[in-house]
């Protein structure tokens, strides 16, 4: 098993159902990508669901899923969240690197 498959398998079933509705899930290619960018981040990488954000103005209350990575002792450690997907403009950056 690789290292990437190691740090992939226990987020997997962590992650939602996919939607556009109000719950914006992230998928597998968010945690490869959130994988990847912890190669050259110093501390911490969030990666949020690749849907993407909503303006303030959206009517209902809308959360996004987010990948993060905070780098530990013993190497880096992996855990998925969610948080408000509202935005000024829907503008945001989807991935974070500390």
């Amino acid at each position: 098993m690789t290292t990437i498959t190691k740090i992939a398998k226990p987020l997997v079933p962590l992650l939602g159902k996919p939607g556009l509705s109000t719950r914006r899930a992230c998928c597998r290619r968010d945690i490869l990508v959130a994988i990847r960018e912890s190669r050259v981040a110093k501390k911490r990488v969030r990666v949020y669901s690749s849907a993407g954000f909503v303006p303030n103005s959206y009517r209902s209350r809308c959360v996004i899923q987010y990948i993060e990575g905070v780098k530990t002792e013993d190497g880096w450690s992996f855990k998925t969240g969610w948080t408000g997907a509202q935005r000024s403009h829907g503008n945001g950056s989807l991935i974070v690197v500390q």
